[in-house]
């Protein structure tokens, strides 16, 4: 989270599609090979509806982004 808050203050967005590639997503993105990829004034929520065809994770961000219970 704390590369994204980075990332998010000094492009001063509020949201936006971070695109970051990690050889061990468990590890601090210090303690690791990683990088950024793009960044993209939005995120995409494509990609995950069709690899489990199903909307949770978009959901889900919305719930929390948003802190709304139901949608």
């Amino acid at each position: 989270l704390e590369i994204f808050r980075k990332v998010n203050n000094i492009l001063g967005t509020e949201l936006c599609g971070i695109d970051f590639i990690s050889t061990d997503i468990t590890k601090s993105f210090k303690k690791t090979i990683c990088c950024i990829n793009e960044v993209n004034s939005a995120p995409h929520w494509g990609i995950h509806y069709y690899a489990e065809n199903t909307l949770d994770i978009p959901i889900k961000f919305l719930k929390l982004y948003f802190e709304i219970s139901e949608i």
